[in-house]
């Protein structure tokens, strides 16, 4: 277990901690790397060396390094992608998604624009089916029965539901 940085000064001003590197906190060069032999430190001195901070352990840093490595290239399908390549696959994807839903905007208002035109084509067509009506009731009030063998009657009530 890990000692504290107070532990570690305590028992380096008891004279209980064990010899060898340790990283220091020292009054004149900030915080280094030092080491303790027979409870003085070979480059600090004494009276230079404000806290102890933790054992300077250069093996375990080293395992650590190889470590941090492995996540960092986790092997997939026989490649080893760093995280800038996972980055780009991610804006790539993203990208192809701004791209379908600029399709699908496009899509829509061509969509609308089909709308708007038939809904203006229904609305030419209502207007000269209600100028029909009137001529085909012209033609019943002179008693007229029957249009190009249709009934005029059938044609008006065919009009009126239509013009609903």
């Amino acid at each position: 277990m890990t000692k504290t940085p107070e532990e570690l000064t305590n028992d380096w001003k008891a004279r209980k901690l064990e010899p060898g590197w340790y990283w220091i906190k020292n009054k004149a060069r900030g915080i280094v790397p030092d080491n303790l032999i027979a409870n003085d430190w070979m480059m600090s001195g004494f009276c230079n060396v404000i806290e102890v901070l933790a054992p300077c352990n250069y093996d375990h840093f080293a395992d650590l390094r190889k470590k941090a490595e492995k996540y960092d290239r986790i092997k997939v399908n026989g490649n080893y992608p760093d995280k800038i390549s996972k980055l780009k696959s991610r804006i790539k994807k993203l990208l192809k998604k701004i791209e379908e839903l600029e399709s699908d905007s496009l899509a829509k208002k061509e969509g609308e624009e089909i709308v708007a035109e038939l809904t203006n084509e229904n609305n030419d067509l209502r207007e000269r089916l209600k100028e029909c009506d009137g001529c085909v009731r012209c033609l019943r009030a002179y008693g007229v029965a029957d249009c190009n063998g249709n009934n005029l009657n059938d044609l008006i009530t065919k009009i009126e539901e239509v013009l609903k």
